[in-house]
């Protein structure tokens, strides 16, 4: 769960292009909600060695959730990277909108946003024996 919202977020089995509907159990005939509607998760890069924040995972698999919405006033985007016998260690996530500016704008997102939000976390550090 995110906040209040029951996302899928994995499913088996995990394989390549995968898909499914990450927000089957959210409430999206509440208009507060409706945005959620038929999210579609993806696996990508199953079992890929990732450097994140200088660590080295030698297994990752990376999920990225849609809406198919985008259009030239907005963008969402959201990423989540998980590494073998760890967890989540890389999220990214976007929210944004165009506003007032110009949609023949040629800078690329987020610079060309007006409003909305960009949030990115990172593992700084983990420990899985003999932690001090």
């Amino acid at each position: 769960m995110e906040g209040e919202e029951r996302w899928v977020k994995l499913v088996f089995p995990i394989r390549e292009n995968a898909t499914w509907n990450g927000s089957a159990y959210i409430n999206t005939t509440d208009p507060t909600l409706a945005a959620y509607e038929n999210w579609q998760f993806t696996y990508l890069n199953i079992n890929t060695p990732q450097t994140i924040n200088g660590q080295s995972f030698a297994e990752t698999i990376t999920i990225e959730r849609t809406n198919n919405d985008e259009n030239l006033v907005e963008k969402k985007l959201y990423k989540e990277v998980y590494a073998k016998g760890i967890g989540s260690v890389y999220k990214e996530e976007w929210v944004l909108n165009l506003g007032g500016n110009d949609i023949t704008n040629p800078q690329p997102w987020p610079q060309r946003a007006e409003r909305g939000y960009t949030t990115t976390s990172k593992v700084l550090s983990y420990c899985l024996q003999n932690c001090d």
